[in-house]
């Protein structure tokens, strides 16, 4: 008999099968071994993400084009496409912080279509209409002796694939580390979180993967979790979330580490995580190997954009 485990790895690595059923296999996984974070991933993913909600960078929208259609003398019409950097800030704001946001099904729903268009977000109204006060100024790329009477954002399918695979891919890879640390999870009556701790590193490690920047990051270790949010350029709460983290002894490495990469991580801070992943630097009480190296990473990208 398979196990919840291999029939949520099965589903994932199969193509045929759709991202959200194969979701719900996982969040079977997720439920049973009492990982509350990756429960809470998996339905956000299923339901949507609400307001107030954290949304992964993956799903940022941010940088997709934007449509306008131009109408002119005799029904001549004609779409030229821009980018958020083409337009003033008053207009680019818009873009600014752009999440898709909808359940997964609906995402996969617009990516499958029928129809050659790809899938368009309607601006509202008064965006139009200031854009049509800066084009008559000359101050914004239009088309002369043409009208913007529609704008929307497009929402290339080959994004949208892209995006449905990289969740799939995400959910496969950690259902595979559970499975490296126990076949039996996800059974009824099988191992939890708090019964092998290992379970908990693997999904804390995966949930700070996935939400990154912005993001608080929570770190388990044997006496319960550290979480913490950490604003780009900010050291001095680097250091002291390594500390409250690992100890004093890694938080001082580090610091002397990121004062001999001048300010910016380099070898030096790279070789602090080298020992830390050696066992050859004292953690805190309770802390392991993985945890402390899965947690300053994630703490050190906070801070440093695209340390990895």
């Amino acid at each position: 008999m398979t196990t919840a485990l291999e029939r949520a790895v099965d589903s994932l690595s199969d193509p045929e099968v759709s991202v959200a059923d194969s979701l719900r296999r996982l969040l079977v996984v997720a439920r049973r071994i009492d990982a509350r974070a990756l429960s809470d991933w998996l339905q956000s993913e299923l339901q949507g993400y609400g307001p107030g909600l954290d949304v992964p960078e993956y799903r940022d929208a941010s940088g997709l084009p934007i449509s306008i259609r131009f109408d002119g003398y005799g029904g001549t019409q004609v779409t030229r496409r821009m980018h958020a950097l083409e337009l003033p800030d008053e207009l680019s704001n818009v873009m600014t912080g752009m999440k898709l946001t909808q359940p997964i099904a609906e995402l996969a729903a617009l990516a499958h279509g029928s129809g050659e268009s790809d899938p368009r977000l309607q601006l509202p109204g008064y965006w139009l209409a200031r854009y049509r006060e800066l084009a008559e100024r000359g101050e914004v790329p239009h088309m002369e002796m043409m009208t913007a009477n529609h704008v929307a954002v497009v929402i290339p399918r080959t994004y949208l694939t892209g995006l449905l695979d990289r969740i799939k891919s995400v959910a496969l890879n950690l259902a595979l580390e559970l499975e490296d640390v126990s076949r039996d999870a996800g059974d009824a009556g099988g191992p939890t979180v708090a019964s092998e701790p290992q379970l908990g590193e693997k999904v804390t490690s995966h949930m700070t993967m996935i939400f990154a920047t912005n993001s608080s990051v929570s770190v388990a270790s044997g006496a319960g979790s550290t979480a913490v949010q950490l604003q780009v350029g900010d050291v001095d709460g680097l250091i002291a979330a390594a500390r409250t983290l690992a100890g004093e002894e890694v938080a001082g490495d580090l610091q002397a580490a990121l004062a001999k990469d001048g300010g910016n991580p380099g070898a030096a801070t790279r070789g602090v995580l080298g020992r830390i992943r050696t066992g050859s630097i004292g953690l805190a009480g309770g802390l392991s190997v993985n945890a402390a190296y899965d947690g300053l990473v994630a703490l050190i990208a906070q801070v440093f954009p695209g340390f990895t």
